[in-house]
This record gives structure tokens, C-alpha cells and sequence, in this order.
């Protein structure tokens, strides 16, 4: 469930990427429009494979540029929002009403909060996934801890500094925010520079985060392959670049047949596998603290009784489902999607097992 989450997720970037494309080829920054008019279908198809294709080529050819080149885009990604807030909050202090945080939308149903607690759950996910490629990272010990803080604080600060800031200054008013009116804030507030600054930045930013995924989706499967758990085929690495090749393009072939779809749609599929996967791990943390509670751990939660490790799960797990139920059925392609998924894995799980694919033995972890 891990793995396709997060192959489906990746097809998420493209798409967005797409859409920030056609507004700077179509000279209009501030447009809503997902780019459907602007090519044919199949046209635009051909534009977001290209996409996807130039977005996981770095991962067929490299491995140790990875984390500069990464850390590049967080920085280019980041300015322009910091740069809108800092304009807001110290040159236009005066025009600040940070009351409007406390404003509620008068009209707002569970159907909302439950949207919004799905897409908070897809932008905050995902920081299992750095274990994946522990084995190239020097120091995962003391490297890990510290970037995955680091992570934390920037995605925060990247959602509320601009958040508070455009909520207080309030033009256009927050309650007719839509896709693209940070453009517009950033155009009003500053110029037209930044705002297309915003839009590139967005462009950038699919591209980042497509690399990095792909880049754990391809080494997690790879991962797999090399202990049993998945067909050996995708542990096979290019003997010069050391990539995993075959894991990496067959995850792209799958990103092109999921690249048709739209971005809620993507999102929901993914979420719901995400999430699974996520409750599924916590749920096993309980059973090994309970079953294997001898058993040497690298780190270990520091709280010893059984009540008090539920208690620290339950806002993480009441979360998790509503994002799981919330994501199963917002349409009726999606439910048959989750569905089928679901049901393919019980036959093909026993079908690589019997066949000697998967050697799984009892104790082994």
C-alpha cells in the first residue's frame, strides 16, 4: 500500500505541472483553467508524459546529486513566499487585521473539514518514506532525525507565515480564495514579478517533488525485490549509474496511465492507500510493543504501558480514518479503483508466494 501511494501520488506532479505551464505559455498567470482547452486531449497528454519523463530522467542517471539539487529547488520554492510575507507583515503593517484568523466560514459543512483534513493529511505525508534510501544517506542515525525536523519546521512556517499573512491583509477576502489567489495576492501586494515568480516556483516545485518520490517509490520497490518480498527483476541496477532501472521505469510506466486523470481524483486514490498503509503501521507498532516487547530496537518510544502507547496513537489514528473514509468514495470511478486494487493484492500476494517469489518465513522482520 506503501509503494502505490506513493506511485500514485507521483502522478500528481505532472499534472499540476502542466497546469503551471499553460498559464505561462498562455501569458495569463491568474487563470483557473486546468489548460483542457488549450491543447487537444491528446495533445495535453503528450505534454504532461514529456513532463513525467523529464521529471524521473534524473533518477535513471544519478544518485549523488540528488540532495543539492533537491535542496536548490526547497530554497527556490521557498523565497517567493517568504518575500510575500515579509512585505505583508513589516511594509503594509498597517493594513494587517489578524482578527480575520479567528473568522470561520459561515456556511462550512463536515464535507469541508473532512476535505480539508484530507488535503492537510496529503501535504504533511510521506515522511516514512525517506527510510527507503537510508543506505545511501551517510549518518542516517544523526542525518535523519535532523532533516525530518528541519522538514517539519519549513513545510509550517512555508503554510503559515503566508497564510497569516494574506488572511490578515484579506484582499481578495479570504472566503473567495481559490486555486492560483496566491498569485493574486503576490500581484496586488508586490507585482507582477513575484507572481510569476509564484508560478515558476510552483512549476519547480511538481519537478522536485516528483524526483524525490521517485526517487524513494524506485528504491523502496528495489528494497523489496533484494529480501524476497517483491519479483527479483526490480532489484536489477544500471551497472554504471548504479540506478534502479527497471523498478524506476516501471513506476513511470504507471504514472503515464494515471496522468489522465485530475488532480482531486489522484489525490483521493492516493490518500486512501497512503492512509492504509499509515493506520497499518500503527497498528503493527502496538502489536510488536505488545507481542515483541524484548526485542532491540534502534529508537524506541519512551513510554512504557500499553495504555499509555494508545493514548498516544488516538488523534494520529481518528485522523487517519476520516482521511480514509473521506478519500474512498468521492466518486464512483475512485470507489471502483480502490476497490479493485484492494482485491487484486489478496491473489497476487498468494500467487508470488506459492510461485517462490515472496520468501517469507515466520520471526523474520
Amino acid at each position: 500500500w506503501s509503494w502505490v501511494s506513493g506511485v500514485i501520488d507521483n502522478a500528481i506532479y505532472p499534472v499540476l505541472a502542466y497546469e503551471s505551464l499553460i498559464k505561462l505559455l498562455d501569458d495569463d498567470i491568474f487563470s483557473l483553467d486546468d489548460g483542457d482547452e488549450y491543447f487537444s486531449l491528446g495533445t495535453a497528454y503528450m505534454v504532461k508524459l514529456t513532463i513525467a519523463f523529464a521529471f524521473t530522467f534524473p533518477n535513471l542517471v544519478t544518485i549523488r546529486e540528488f540532495g543539492p539539487g533537491l535542496s536548490f529547488l526547497a530554497m527556490f520554492v521557498f523565497l517567493p513566499f517568504l518575500v510575500l510575507s515579509f512585505n505583508a507583515l513589516f511594509l503594509h503593517g498597517k493594513e494587517l487585521n489578524f482578527a480575520n484568523l479567528l473568522e470561520v466560514k459561515h456556511d462550512a459543512r463536515f464535507g469541508d473539514w473532512a476535505d480539508l483534513i484530507n488535503l492537510l493529511y496529503w501535504n504533511f505525508s510521506g515522511f516514512d518514506c525517506v527510510s527507503t534510501c537510508a543506505g545511501s544517506v551517510c549518518r542516517p542515525s544523526q542525518s535523519y532525525p535532523r532533516g525530518l525536523l528541519l522538514a517539519l519546521v519549513l513545510i509550517t512556517l512555508t503554510y503559515m507565515l503566508p497564510l497569516v499573512a494574506s488572511v490578515a491583509i484579506n484582499d481578495p477576502e479570504w472566503e473567495y480564495w481559490d486555486e492560483g489567489s496566491f498569485v493574486t495576492i503576490a500581484e496586488s501586494l508586490v507585482g507582477h514579478w513575484l507572481a510569476v515568480w509564484m508560478v515558476v516556483a510552483s512549476f519547480a516545485g511538481n519537478a522536485g517533488m516528483h524526483i524525490a518520490e521517485m526517487f524513494e517509490d524506485s528504491w523502496q520497490l528495489c528494497g523489496m525485490a533484494e529480501v524476497d518480498l517483491a519479483p527479483s527483476v526490480f532489484a536489477y541496477k544500471h551497472p554504471h549509474f548504479k540506478t534502479p532501472l527497471i523498478s524506476v521505469m516501471f513506476s513511470f510506466v504507471i504514472i503515464a496511465g494515471l496522468i489522465v486523470n485530475k488532480f482531486a481524483f489522484i489525490v483521493g486514490i492516493s490518500n486512501f492507500f497512503s492512509v492504509a498503509s499509515a493506520l497499518l503501521e500503527l497498528s503493527a507498532f502496538l502489536k510488536l510493543r505488545h507481542s515483541k516487547s524484548s526485542l532491540h530496537r534502534p529508537f524506541e518510544v519512551p513510554i512504557q504501558s500499553n495504555a499509555g502507547l494508545g493514548l498516544f496513537i488516538l488523534f494520529p489514528f481518528a485522523v487517519g480514518l476520516i482521511v480514509l473514509l473521506s478519500s474512498f468514495g468521492n466518486t464512483l470511478k475512485s470507489i471502483s479503483l480502490n476497490i479493485s486494487a484492494l482485491l487484486f493484492g489478496v491473489p497476487l500476494f498468494f500467487l508470488m508466494k506459492y510461485h517462490g517469489t515472496i520468501k517469507y518465513t515466520r520471526g523474520r522482520i
